[in-house]
C-alpha cells in the first residue's frame, strides 16, 4: 500500500468487496450486518491501518463516542477492575473510554465533559457529591449518566446499575447462623444518620427478621472513611463495646483489611475467636491473613450493564435499571464458634 495515499472508508470497502455504507454500518455499529461481512471489514481495517476521523465524525453526527468514567478511589481494586472492564465492554461497541482519578473538583469534570461533547459518564466514586445542578448541565447537553447505588439516591433522570447488597448481606448472615453464631456485629462505614445506607438497613431488617430487637451495628466516619484505618479503630469499639461478639460483617473489604490487623493484635485468632466477613471480595482478599470471606459480584457482568444503559440512552433515549447479584464467596476467615 502506498504510504502516501489517504485511506477512507472507500478504501475499506473496495479492499474488503463491499459498499461504503456497509463499512459505516460496521464502523458505527448502527445497523446489523452479518458476522462473516463484518469480519471481511475488521480484516481490511487491520491490514490497511485506517483509523476513522474521530473529529469529523463528531461534527456531523453530534456524537464523540467516548464515554467517561469519574472513579476516585482507583487504589481500591474493585474499581480498577471495573474500570477496564468497562473499557473492554465499551471498545467492543466502537467507543473510547477517559478515566478521571478525581484530582479536580467535580464542576472542573463537568465543565470540559460538555467542552469535549462527552456522550455519556458514569459516576463509580466522586470527589464531593453530585449536585442537581450537576446533573441538569449534563442533561442539558444531552451527555447521558450512570450511577451506582450510593449516588443520586432520589434521581430519576439518570441510569442505575446497582449491586444487590441487600440480598449479598442476607447471605452473609445466613451464612454465619448457619455455622452456629449467637451475636453477629455489622461494622458500617458511614455515619448513623446517612439513611441510603443499605447494606447496613438491609442488615438490621433482616436481623429482626430473626427475633433480634436491637441488632448491633458500630458506625463509621462517613464516605471519606473507608479504609482499613478506620477498620482498626472500629475494631477497637467492638473489643469495647461487643465482648461477646462472635462474628463481624464489614463494610468492605478494605475495612476487614484493617479489622483482622487490629483484632490480630489484641490477641484474637480468625477465625477461632471471632469470624470475620468483608464486601466486594478484592483481587487481595485471597491473600490476607487469614484468607477472608467476602460477597462478591461479577465485575464483567456489572461492566457490561454500565456500558448497555449508556448506549440504550445514548443510541436509544431508553433510560434502564440493572441489579447485579451478589455470591458469598467462603474462605478461612469465618468458622464455627468456640464452644
Amino acid at each position: 500500500m502506498d504510504q502516501t495515499m489517504k485511506i477512507t472508508r472507500a478504501t475499506v470497502a473496495k479492499k474488503a468487496g463491499v459498499s461504503v455504507s456497509t463499512v459505516s454500518y460496521v464502523l458505527n455499529t448502527s445497523r446489523y450486518v452479518s458476522p462473516k461481512l463484518t469480519q471481511k471489514v475488521m480484516d481490511a481495517v487491520e491490514e490497511l491501518g485506517y483509523a476513522p476521523d474521530m473529529a469529523a465524525r463528531s461534527m456531523v453526527t453530534k456524537r464523540s463516542r467516548i464515554l467517561t468514567i469519574i472513579a476516585n478511589d482507583l487504589t481500591n481494586s474493585m474499581y480498577g477492575e471495573i474500570v477496564m472492564a468497562i473499557e473492554r465492554e465499551a471498545v467492543k461497541r466502537g467507543y473510547f473510554i477517559n478515566i478521571c482519578s478525581g484530582q479536580l473538583p467535580l464542576k472542573e469534570y463537568v465543565k470540559t465533559m460538555i467542552g469535549r461533547r462527552i456522550d455519556g459518564v458514569y459516576f463509580a466514586s466522586v470527589p464531593g457529591k453530585v449536585s442537581v445542578e450537576d446533573i441538569e448541565q449534563l442533561l442539558d447537553n444531552d451527555i447521558a449518566i450512570a450511577c451506582g447505588n450510593y449516588l443520586l439516591p432520589d434521581e430519576k433522570r439518570v441510569n442505575r446499575v446497582e449491586v444487590n447488597y441487600g440480598g449479598g448481606i442476607k447471605q452473609a448472615v445466613k451464612h454465619l447462623i448457619g455455622l452456629g453464631h449467637k451475636k453477629i456485629v455489622y461494622l458500617d462505614g458511614f455515619e448513623k444518620d446517612y439513611v441510603p445506607d443499605e447494606k447496613r438497613n438491609a442488615f438490621i431488617e433482616f436481623m429482626k427478621e430473626q427475633g433480634e430487637e436491637e441488632p448491633s451495628v458500630l458506625y463509621g466516619f462517613g464516605a471519606d472513611s473507608l479504609t482499613d484505618k478506620e477498620g482498626r479503630l472500629l475494631a477497637q469499639q467492638l473489643v469495647r463495646k461487643y465482648p461477646d461478639a462472635t462474628a463481624v460483617i464489614c463494610y468492605s473489604d478494605l475495612m476487614a483489611y484493617g479489622v483482622l490487623q487490629q483484632l490480630r493484635a489484641f490477641g484474637f485468632r480468625v477465625p477461632q475467636d471471632i469470624s470475620v466477613v468483608g464486601i466486594e471480595n478484592n483481587i487481595t482478599s485471597n491473600f490476607t491473613n487469614p484468607p477472608l470471606t467476602s460477597l462478591s459480584f461479577d465485575r464483567n457482568e456489572f461492566a457490561r450493564a454500565i456500558v448497555e444503559c449508556l448506549l440504550g440512552e445514548i443510541e436509544g433515549g431508553q433510560l434502564s435499571r440493572r441489579l447485579v447479584k451478589m455470591q458469598l464467596c467462603v474462605r478461612e476467615s469465618t468458622a464455627k464458634p468456640r464452644d
